[in-house]
């Protein structure tokens, strides 16, 4: 039996009983770049998920043998299905993640990215064996990306709330990064009179483009008890609220906190009750299979904030 990586030449072929024909096909095959295979002239397509191995055959109409598709599957060589179990299950060598600034979590100093989440990302990677390299995109331009699914360039992304919606094309970790209070900031002299959003009527609140509101809060907007103020930055929101341009912002509260410490506005604040708290979650793009890695990820995760290293990275920024 036969084995040829599509797009190399007809007669470049590997023997799939031979050992050091199968070794040398490892050799040309990039896991990071997956190609399509073809087993005697058979176009063989390779999916992973988790420790499962599939095979999906495409038979071209002019095939010589239609008839003989089910028997080839069913009897490729065991040495065969052991490398191509490999190729397809192998963790990726390095992955780029992407994500908004959204201090302290996400950090953008001078073109430096850092942040609680950096970080624990970075031991992460070092504990699974994967170099994980960040980059950042507006929040709505990354979740229109990772839509995209296999055309998207976006492997991985942090930090994102669970919905039925996300679901259908992110794999969610099961540990989370963080847990997300949604809360409230308004000035100090208005905080008192504040007890639910329902005090909010006649009110403007800003918030950040692109952010995920809680559905408590999607549901008084809608009821048009209060106007909503969308704007390019946390800062610039709290700005706006200690200037008197707007009543309130939504945010992450630990968002919030640490960024008007960092511009010195000590004449607002969060109010006491966070409208929902929510955990969040490193996610990974359904479409490109990395469920495997995502375990892996968790598994490192669950050992960094058992073991105290989430704390020092949390203490570092606050």
């Amino acid at each position: 039996m036969q084995v040829r990586i599509a797009g190399q030449p007809v007669g470049k072929t590997y023997d799939a009983d031979n050992r050091q024909s199968l070794d040398s096909l490892l050799n040309q095959y990039d896991t990071n770049k997956p190609k399509s295979l073809h087993i005697d002239q058979l176009p063989i397509s390779l999916f992973a998920s988790k420790s499962t191995l599939l095979l999906s055959t495409h038979i071209p109409p002019n095939f010589r043998s239609r008839k003989e598709t089910p028997m080839l599957v069913r009897h490729i060589p065991p040495m065969l299905l052991a490398i191509l179990s490999g190729l397809v299950l192998a963790a990726p060598k390095d992955i780029t993640c992407y994500s908004d600034a959204f201090p302290p979590y996400v950090t953008n100093e001078g073109g430096k990215v850092g942040g609680i989440d950096v970080d624990t990302i970075a031991e992460i990677s070092k504990r699974v064996g994967v170099s994980v390299h960040v980059k950042l995109l507006p929040w709505v331009r990354l979740e229109e990306e990772i839509k995209k699914g296999a055309s998207s360039d976006i492997e991985c992304a942090f930090a994102y709330g669970r919905t039925p919606a996300r679901e259908a094309y992110m794999d969610f970790m099961s540990v989370p990064l963080h847990v997300t209070a949604y809360t409230l900031f308004m000035r100090n002299d208005a905080k008192s009179g504040y007890k639910s959003l329902t005090d909010m009527k006649g009110k403007t609140i800003a918030l950040r483009r692109g952010f995920k509101a809680p559905p408590a809060f999607e549901e008084e907007v809608k009821k048009g008890d209060f106007r909503v103020n969308e704007v390019d930055k946390d800062e610039q929101a709290l700005q706006m609220l200690a200037n008197g341009r707007v009543d309130a912002v939504l945010t992450n509260q630990d968002v919030g906190s640490y960024m008007a410490k960092q511009l010195n506005l000590n004449g607002v604040g969060a109010v006491d009750s966070p409208v929902s708290t929510t955990p969040t979650f490193l996610i990974f793009t359904k479409a490109k299979g990395l469920a495997a890695t995502a375990a892996d990820f968790d598994k490192a995760l669950k050992a960094i904030q058992q073991d105290g290293s989430y704390k020092k990275f949390v203490s570092k920024y606050w």
